[in-house]
């Protein structure tokens, strides 16, 4: 905008504001590293225990932008003589952080600390940190693996920039100067809508369930809860189903039985194994997201992707196991295979029916009043001319009395 006022004074208008609102992605590093350690039961409080010391342990600190998540899982198991329960001996802690490139933790140092890391260091800090959070656990690191590293992105939060604002200046004589107005770029800001139907579809294999546990309704709402707290999506929008590929058959420790004795003879004793069956089942998902949802942030398709997209086996296990013991479910899955990433796809709105056209309705009245004239002038026209052959037909035929009546006369 450009206002000049008067001769000698120029006022310029420069660059404005500029908002630029909306989420972007940053490249980030995904961190991962397990450790074998004595069996340690698997309650949320016990898990962020672990999952702190494990932190303190490779140089990771709160509060710096990371974002980590940890699960303990079963690992051997031996039968007991009675009753016959299949009892775990040890626990795997799993440990994966998301680094930001903005954060202020060197990678570096972290996978070089995570190396060279010892059992000793390491349930040190676990112990500390049990202790810290007023848990009575004895836990011992019996090995601990290699760690890895992986490029991956993260969603920013929405940004704001204020630009350079007005200025004025007083110059010689009259003079007019255009400048840049206000600029203001929108992406996606915050609170914008979609108009469209969104649907993400992907795919992973899980082992662990039975046959029974594919067609258990409970199991699949604890898969579909994992998903959806994943993906950051309502409950309501999430649809899983199972299929399974494989059934697994694993022979447990043989049990011995014994027939009942008598005083004529005893039987003796006999060694049965016991199978155990379950299954490899590969799970779909689909996200389906109504007009009106969020395009971006939670909610929102694109939110839902990256955060699906960039997951890793051990994280979405550990999403899913989350959803199971949410709803009451006793099973757990292990994640084998990520056989599809997640895809989209949208359903444009349904478009508006036409109104009618109101010329063409104006058109219909003109020619119906055209019509109904026509007939009404026709009528009347005929009428006119009956009466007018009538009375000239009347006329003709007095005319010879009146001269007979004037000769009479004469």
């Amino acid at each position: 905008a450009t206002t000049t006022t008067g001769t000698g004074a120029t006022t310029t208008t420069g660059a404005g504001v500029t908002t630029t609102t909306g989420a972007n992605t940053i490249p980030a590093s995904q961190f991962e590293q397990s450790a074998l350690l004595s069996y340690i039961e698997n309650t949320p409080k016990n898990t962020e225990a672990a999952c702190d010391g494990f932190a303190t342990a490779i140089g990771v600190t709160q509060g710096s932008g990371v974002t980590q998540t940890c699960t303990l899982t079963d690992v051997t198991r031996r039968l007991q003589s009675a009753p016959r329960l299949l009892t775990p001996t040890s626990s795997r802690l799993n440990y994966t952080a998301t680094i930001p490139s903005t954060s202020s933790i060197n990678v570096s140092a972290v996978v070089n600390t995570a190396t060279n890391l010892q059992p000793a260091a390491l349930q040190s800090s676990l112990t500390a940190s049990f202790s810290k959070q007023n848990l009575t656990v004895n836990v011992t690191v019996a090995s601990i693996e290699a760690p890895t590293k992986k490029a991956t992105t993260v969603t920013a939060a929405p940004t704001t920039t204020t630009g350079t604002g007005a200025t004025t200046t007083t110059g010689t004589g009259a003079t007019t100067t255009t400048g840049t107005g206000n600029t203001t770029t929108a992406v996606a800001g915050a609170g914008a809508k979609t108009n469209v139907t969104t649907i993400l579809t992907g795919k992973f294999t899980v082992t662990g369930l039975t046959q029974a546990d594919t067609t258990n309704a409970t199991i699949k709402k604890g898969v579909e809860k994992g998903i959806s707290t994943h993906a950051q999506v309502p409950l309501i929008s999430v649809a899983a189903t199972f299929k399974v590929l494989k059934t697994i058959t694993t022979t447990a420790a043989a049990t011995t039985t014994a027939a009942a004795t008598t005083t004529a003879r005893r039987l003796e004793s006999a060694q049965q194994p016991r199978l155990l069956t379950s299954t490899e089942s590969e799970v779909g998902y689909t996200i389906t997201l109504p007009p009106g949802s969020p395009s971006t942030g939670q909610g929102s398709a694109q939110n839902a992707v990256a955060n699906l997209g960039s997951a890793s086996k051990a994280q979405l296990e550990a999403a899913v196991n989350q959803g199971l013991a949410s709803v009451g479910s006793p099973a757990q899955v292990a994640v084998t295979q990520i056989t599809q990433q997640p895809q989209l796809s949208t359903v444009g709105p349904t478009p508006a029916p036409c109104p009618p056209d109101p010329e063409s309705k104006s058109d219909d009245d003109h020619d119906v009043g055209a019509i109904v004239g026509g007939v009404l002038g026709g009528v009347a026209f005929c009428l006119l001319c009956i009466i007018a052959a009538f009375l000239y037909l009347k006329k003709k035929e007095g005319a010879p009395d009146q001269g007979l009546m004037e000769t009479d006369r004469v």
